[in-house]
């Protein structure tokens, strides 16, 4: 995977925000080297929205996650913040 100039460059401390974890084809793999990756005693901090929480975080909707997906779509279209719900 990665070489080994990711372990000098990362720091004790990696903050990710998995918002384009949608988009790494092997997420296993992928948090494994993130770990490989931190120094010692490094921890991993992963941060996720809150599918519950009523402000959706990317189009800042209320309750847009909470509608289905034909539906959110047309709120999107409708709000002129996109065209489609990404998920």
């Amino acid at each position: 995977m990665a070489t080994d100039f990711l372990s000098k460059i990362i720091p004790s401390t990696i903050l990710y925000q998995p918002k384009f974890l949608s988009n790494v084809d092997n997420r296993d793999e992928f948090v494994k080297e993130l770990h490989r990756a931190l120094k010692p005693k490094g921890k991993l901090i992963i941060s996720a929205p809150n599918k519950l929480y009523p402000m959706e975080c990317e189009f800042h909707l209320l309750f847009l996650s909470y509608l289905p997906k034909s539906l959110a779509d047309i709120y999107v279209r409708l709000s002129g913040k996109g065209n489609h719900m990404m998920e």
